[in-house]
């Protein structure tokens, strides 16, 4: 019997259809949860002014501030020339007589000195904090010291700076807001990278957050019309007098202009009645004016007049070693040194000029102003005043406008909560959302950023930077997200999670890397003889000063031939010359990143041709 095979038509495929909107709605709802969950972490208030929260701000800025203090060499050029200052300041007061250099140790405690030549254009607090610290650590033998032991002193700066961020936002605000900027300060990137160098500005920020936690008690008592404490008043005076023996005159800059804030937009000049300036004066004077007279002693009383006149009104009228920027530099800058905080700075400022300051009239007239509230007339005229003279001096550095960071830092926090409770109109205009672009895309670029550092630096560990990356990106996108729907404070706890991942990567691998050469030179001139005479011609940094312990002599251009021929026995380190140089030899030839001025460069150690 025949079998017919009955053959079924196979049913047409239907087109695939993707249904974004559940996929979006997938992303929401795990958006949703991953907040669901960050809102489960928030604290009570009461938390957030206990000693619980001030261990998890310290525990926050070590790990910022710890990871590369070791491992990372002197990083040019201040920082080398700081350490090598302090080091011979630690060798005049260690070394046995017979060690000692007349012309390397003849500054004592007094006069700091880098090789033979005074450096009196900073004041000699760092250098003694400094001294300190390479005493303690390396057991009183300058012999045994390393760059890290110079840095502590700016590592417990910052920690003092954050620490006191925090208690000046406990007497100004809610608790909350103050835990929320003292965070911000600690793991912007302009606090995290001057935390890890042998400078003086960590401890100027200290002493300056100091400054203001005492001075807002004692205008506070004064606005409400009770007597300022006699402790207050103290430690408010020390930390001015301390201040100018850290960096000269910015401590007094800074409480002469936030009490003029006071006084001009407030029209009440109680404050600066309640700070006892006439007492203040003779504090500052009992602790500055000894060290002046001995150091004028040493150097002659017009030489240090004509120091002190060139660092402060020189600096001033002209850029000094072409550190020169237009006004407006420090602004423009700030959404990148102060990231994440830079999220809500510019609404923050704005709501903080409307409750500072009252207008009366209908005009809004500059002459009838009068106080608003105070925490907010306090932080506007710890930040406005002092910023807007850092941008009219010629001389223009990042770090420049630091002490005016942790009243900023306060002035974003306190403008959270009400712009996520959508009471702050200027949260939500145009003109905020494109800042909110602004500061997702440079989260961007500081995360992407050091991903990309990985693949390009030879000598830098691939992976780890990569994956570091990828999370800082990862949270950098959903806090972008979340920004632009107004959930500014879960948004500022995942960025400040990303600032410290990009902290970590360029201190612990990158930054390490990218001031290797100075070691791998002077490996070099190890490997080819401990204790020959040095050289350097071309490449001059200060970082080669250090690390050899002031041995070095920096050279002329064309001085090197010469100096050659006067030296035998001498090594030279000098950029790469393509064409052979008669009479000398080729031992090396080095490559590597010159931080101090942003380059590969590549450089050959030479001995004289026997």
């Amino acid at each position: 019997m025949d079998q017919t095979h009955r053959h079924r038509q196979a049913p047409a495929q239907r087109p695939v259809i993707i249904d974004r909107s559940q996929h979006r709605c997938s992303v929401h709802a795990l958006l949703s949860e991953v907040i669901k969950i960050l809102g489960s972490l928030s604290r009570p208030t009461r938390w957030y002014a206990s000693w619980q929260a001030a261990l998890t701000l310290v525990l926050i800025a070590a790990g910022v501030y710890l990871p590369g203090l070791v491992k990372t060499p002197p990083i040019d050029r201040d920082e080398a020339r700081f350490a090598q200052a302090s080091r011979q300041m630690f060798e005049s007061i260690a070394l046995p007589d017979d060690r000692l250099d007349p012309e390397f140790h003849a500054g004592d405690l007094i006069v700091p000195m880098v090789q033979d030549r005074p450096r009196l254009n900073k004041p000699p607090l760092i250098y003694w904090l400094q001294t300190a610290s390479a005493w303690i650590f390396s057991a009183g033998d300058p012999s045994h010291d390393a760059i890290w032991m110079y840095r502590i002193p700016s590592v417990i700066g910052a920690l003092i700076a954050v620490l006191a961020t925090w208690r000046l936002g406990l007497v100004l605000m809610d608790p909350r807001s103050a835990f929320i900027g003292s965070a911000m300060l600690a793991v912007c990137p302009v606090v995290a990278f001057d935390a890890h160098q042998a400078r003086a500005d960590q401890v100027l920020l200290a002493l300056c957050t100091l400054l203001l936690w005492q001075l807002a008690d004692i205008t506070r008592r004064a606005h409400i019309g009770r007597p300022a404490r006699a402790h207050s008043i103290l430690l408010l005076w020390v930390c001015v007098g301390l201040g100018v023996l850290t960096k000269g005159p910015i401590t007094p800059m800074l409480i002469g202009l936030a009490l003029l804030g006071m006084g001009i937009l407030g029209r009440d000049w109680k404050p600066l009645r309640a700070v006892h300036p006439w007492l203040g004066i003779t504090i500052v004077a009992a602790i500055v004016l000894p060290w002046v007279v001995a150091v004028a002693g040493h150097v002659g009383f017009r030489e240090y007049v004509q120091i002190v006149f060139d660092e402060t009104i020189g600096r001033s009228s002209s850029a000094s070693e072409g550190h020169w920027a237009p006004p407006g530099y420090h602004l423009a800058l700030l959404i990148v040194l102060f990231w994440p905080g830079s999220m809500l700075t510019g609404v923050g400022f704005v709501r903080a000029w409307r409750l500072g300051v009252r207008w009366g009239g209908q005009g809004r007239r500059w002459r009838d102003r009068s106080a608003g509230r105070f925490p907010e007339l306090f932080l506007i005229s710890s930040v406005l005043p002092i910023w807007i003279v850092f941008e009219l001096i010629s001389t223009k550095l990042p770090h420049y406008v630091l002490p005016a960071y942790p009243a900023l830092a306060l002035i974003t926090a306190r403008a959270l909560p009400p712009a996520g409770a959508g009471a702050l109109a200027i949260a939500r205009s145009r003109l905020a959302k494109l800042g909110y672009a602004l500061w997702s895309i440079v989260g961007f670029v500081l995360a992407g950023s050091i991903g990309v550092c990985g693949v390009a630096l030879s000598e830098v560990p691939s992976i780890p930077l990569i994956l570091l990356s990828a999370a800082a990106l990862g949270l950098v996108a959903v806090s972008a997200v979340l920004v632009f729907q107004s959930r500014f404070i879960i948004a500022l706890r995942l960025s400040v999670v990303a600032a410290a991942v990009i902290a970590f990567g360029v201190h612990r691998f990158i930054l390490p890397e990218a001031t290797a050469l100075s070691p791998k030179i002077v490996a070099a001139f190890n490997a080819h003889g401990p204790d020959r005479p040095l050289a350097a011609q071309g490449y001059k940094e200060d970082s080669l000063v250090f690390l050899t312990r002031g041995r070095i002599t920096k050279l002329e251009d064309h001085a090197g031939h010469l100096w050659l021929r006067e030296h035998p026995t001498g090594l030279l380190v000098r950029l790469t010359n393509p064409n052979p140089v008669p009479g000398e030899t080729v031992l090396d030839t080095i490559t590597g990143f010159q931080l101090g001025r942003g380059r590969f460069v590549s450089v050959d150690i030479v001995e004289r041709t026997p």
